[in-house]
């Protein structure tokens, strides 16, 4: 599947699962801004990017920063969304799941949810996926 599929795929599939827990969605006319959605629960607009995760090994992972690596004559730079999202709406194809995560909770390159804890049982520095099932 071409990476413009598979994120438009992740939009609908989020966007679907805010309209079953009847979440008002609005979707920006332009795909200049930095978020993709805005949803309100009634207490002022969220900015939403959204972002497909990978499953391996019991983790879902995500990208937190946009690229501009796939630009014709960019120089190859990274940029946070931290102070221009709320969150991170992440569709995750490998077991079908939706997550919601604040945008201050992740790093500014990449970001993890665990399925599972760890064999040792760690619980600090580790994001359960559970917790943010949208």
């Amino acid at each position: 599947m071409h990476t413009i599929e598979k994120g438009d795929l992740s939009v609908a599939m989020i966007i679907a699962t805010f309209l079953k827990k009847r979440i008002t969605v609005l979707k920006p006319l332009t795909e200049l801004l930095r978020y993709d959605l805005v949803i309100d629960r009634g207490l002022g607009f969220e900015r939403i990017q959204c972002k497909t995760g990978s499953l391996r090994s019991g983790v879902i992972r995500f990208k937190t920063c946009s690229t501009t690596a796939h630009h014709k004559n960019s120089v190859n730079t990274r940029q946070s969304y931290k102070g221009q999202i709320e969150h991170f709406a992440v569709y995750c194809p490998d077991n079908d799941t939706c997550y919601l995560i604040p945008v201050d909770e992740v790093s500014n390159t990449e970001a993890s949810l665990r399925i599972d804890l760890p064999r040792n049982k760690q619980k600090a520095g580790i994001r359960l996926a559970s917790d943010y099932v949208l």
